[in-house]
């Protein structure tokens, strides 16, 4: 067996948006994006915000945060960004899966946002490899979580299929 390599659209990008993401969440924090979030709005501003965020999601925490403050503003096509990004972490940065299991019980309901994020809008061969993952690699204090990102992945292998 071959090891996966993801293809170019699912590697993390590198760090060169890095400041555009952080100046974005702290616009969106100052002008209340939050409340927004949680009143289930999304102004025109706060969905270039959340497309600017969405592009560059290096790890578990930045998730929790565009999680947080852009959630309401989520359409089909910063659904599909933000599915790649949750996919290249659970692919090539699996070993930061604590972080996650961290950020979930700290946020429970971010656990759903994560998983309705394991879709068809990823390559059949990055969803295979994550439910292989959870299947194989589980660190410990993380079998829940696991079990529903492997569960997730059987489910949308099973819609392509």
């Amino acid at each position: 067996m071959t090891a996966f390599t993801p293809n170019p659209p699912f590697r993390l990008r590198q760090n060169a948006n890095r400041p555009l993401v952080v100046a974005a969440l702290l616009v969106a924090s100052a002008f209340g994006a939050s409340r927004e979030a949680q009143a289930g709005s999304c102004s025109d501003r706060r969905a270039q915000l959340a497309a600017t965020a969405a592009e560059t999601l290096p790890n578990w925490s930045a998730v929790t945060r565009y999680w947080k403050h852009f959630r309401s503003c989520e359409g089909d096509a910063l659904h599909q960004t933000v599915s790649g990004a949750i996919g290249a972490l659970l692919v090539v940065h699996w070993n930061q899966l604590p972080a996650l299991a961290a950020e979930v019980r700290r946020q429970p309901k971010l656990r759903g946002f994560v998983l309705a994020h394991i879709d068809d809008t990823l390559d059949r061969d990055q969803v295979t490899r994550i439910r292989q993952e959870a299947g194989a690699s589980c660190p410990r204090g993380a079998r829940s979580l696991c079990a529903d990102i492997r569960q997730a992945a059987t489910r949308t292998l099973d819609r392509a299929a």
